[in-house]
């Protein structure tokens, strides 16, 4: 496994005491290869410091140039800070694995230290790759990194890739740093150290071999194959570590023993490669170059300097092999002709399924959904229930669309008739003057355990001038049905006119409300108190007459 040490020196400097700094310096050791992106922020923070200079970072892999060590900031004390006042050193440590989509796993290392002059102190980070296993399963980089789990509960990702306690990761000592040679002008001094971990870290040939100060690949190196200085004879090249003959067909194109028959890359002679076309990979096959297609691309019009240009997943004219069509009420769906979305085969044609159907009704309905019936037929998935005989119970038993229609259900109560008066004033003086009014007689039902109410108002409205208004109500109830009352099957009654005499008007309604009388303008006070009846009439009113209010009783 490629392991990676980078060095990383943050140097804070006491005003007025330059030559004895604190000097931090942090070591960071991974075993990642370098290809991968790894990103380190250090900062500083606290009230001992200069906020002019509070953090650096460094990126490396994913094409950007390594770091360059040793790199260093000066960290200032802020003007009247105490001589030993202390600051936390964050050093956060990302690294992107090469999966697709990538993953992330962060990490954080801290330590405390004070502006203390001739004190060196170390805080060393390893970024373990396992610690990618605790990632699997996430959706998006930043939304699973190793060290958000951990950090939930106040971890961090440890060196052994699982999340441990932050105390158990920080590995920081203080040493004297009062030897000579503080500045590195010494062998004994800190820069000499830093020079002593940066040469250690410092890969001579990473992803290679150093063979007599030069790097090479033993793989395919003819003077170094499978090892240094393991030269291949004359006429032999060096394939995957051992030396072999490069005999015809085969030819000797640098350092490689290839086959130009069947090789992309020299394909009939050294140099030869075959060009990439798109959705699908270069071959040679005979000494000229073609090309494979990539699932599930086709290739159907034979001509390669396109590539591959059908998907044969879609594609309802070549429907997973070319040529192969798809009716013209289908699609090409995973490779395969099929009906579209909302229809189904029907013994041939493609046909609308799936939508809501009714069958039946009252207690026989029943709710299901369109489908295939038969050879070129749809129907819905369910059946009518079977009718039963009706009962009083408020439900249509017997499916023929009317709700408890036996006469046993119906019962007759007679209310007696009512007088509505005398009127309240409502607004205006107490006489009409002539004008109108408009009357309005309105009666509503309710049920009061075995008994009806009918509920009986009488509105009159001057018609203008100062639009004088009356209004009364009466209630008269029934007598105890025999059995529970269910519902009232009449419907409330509603019956206005425009009184322009002095004579009682009639008016008509059916079986339940049968009619009555009305008075609106007299020759008098038309609101008063006075009792009123139409052969002397005194007062606005009317007298409401009931017949027979049907209801349906409930079933015991």
């Amino acid at each position: 496994m490629i392991r990676a040490r980078l060095l990383l020196l943050l140097v804070a400097a006491l005003c007025g005491c330059a030559s004895k700094p604190t000097q931090v310096i942090v070591t960071l050791d991974t075993d990642a290869p370098a290809s991968q992106r790894l990103e380190v922020r250090v900062t500083l923070a606290g009230a001992g410091h200069n906020d002019a200079s509070v953090a650096q970072s460094w990126v490396r892999g994913e094409g950007r140039p390594p770091f360059s060590l040793p790199s260093s900031f000066s960290a200032i004390p802020a003007a009247g800070a105490a001589r030993n006042a202390r600051v936390t050193l964050w050093v956060d440590a990302t690294l992107r694995s090469a999966d697709r989509p990538p993953v992330e796993v962060s990490f954080r290392r801290t330590a405390a230290f004070a502006f203390q002059p001739n004190v060196t102190q170390y805080l060393l980070i390893f970024v373990p790759t396992s610690c990618f296993a605790a990632a699997t399963g996430c959706t998006s980089p930043g939304a699973c990194t190793v060290a958000r789990r951990c950090d939930e509960q106040g971890l961090t990702c440890g060196d052994e890739g699982r999340c441990v306690p932050r105390d158990a990761v920080l590995q920081t000592s203080d040493i004297d740093a009062s030897r000579p040679a503080m500045d590195g002008s010494g062998s004994d001094g800190v820069a000499d150290v830093i020079a002593d971990i940066a040469r250690e870290a410092a890969p001579r040939c990473p992803g290679a071999t150093e063979c007599a100060g030069e790097c090479v690949d033993t793989n395919d190196d003819a003077r170094h194959c499978g090892g240094c200085g393991r030269a291949c004879a004359a006429g032999q090249a060096c394939v995957s570590a051992t030396c072999t003959a490069c005999v015809a067909p085969r030819l000797m194109c640098g350092a490689e023993c290839v086959n130009p028959e069947t090789n992309a890359q020299h394909c009939g002679a050294c140099g030869a490669a075959c060009a990439a076309r798109p959705n699908s990979d270069p071959r040679c096959v005979g000494r000229a170059c073609a090309i494979s297609c990539v699932d599930p691309f086709l290739d159907c019009d034979r001509s390669e300097g396109n590539g591959c240009e059908v998907n044969g997943t879609s594609d309802a004219r070549h429907c997973g092999a070319c040529g192969r069509a798809c009716a013209a009420d289908r699609v090409c769906s995973g490779s395969s002709c099929a009906c579209p979305a909302g229809r189904s085969d029907c013994g041939g044609p493609c046909l609308p399924t799936g939508a809501a159907c009714v069958v039946g009704t009252g207690a026989c309905r029943r709710d299901g959904q369109i489908v295939c019936a038969g050879s070129g037929m749809t129907g819905c998935s369910v059946t009518a229930g079977a009718p039963r005989a009706e009962v009083c119970n408020g439900v249509d038993d017997n499916c023929d669309g009317t709700v408890d229609e036996d006469p046993a259900c119906v019962e007759c109560l007679t209310i007696p008739g009512v007088n509505v008066w005398p009127l309240t004033l409502m607004r205006g003086d107490r006489e009409f003057d002539g004008h109108g009014p408009d009357v309005m007689i309105s009666v509503d039902w309710t049920i009061a355990g075995n008994q009806v109410s009918a509920n009986a108002c009488v509105t009159a409205t001057e018609t203008q001038s100062d639009w004088s208004t009356g209004q009364a109500c009466r209630t008269s109830t029934s007598a105890a049905a025999p059995t529970n009352i269910d519902a009232i099957l009449d419907p409330p009654f509603r019956y206005n006119y425009r009184d322009t005499n002095h004579n009682c008007e009639g008016f008509t309604g059916g079986t339940a409300v049968t009619g009555g009388v009305c008075v609106g303008d007299t020759s008098g006070d038309d609101i008063c108190g006075s009792s009123n009846t139409c052969l002397s009439p005194d007062c606005a009113g009317c007298q409401v007459s009931f017949g027979c209010v049907r209801v349906r009783r409930r079933a015991m």
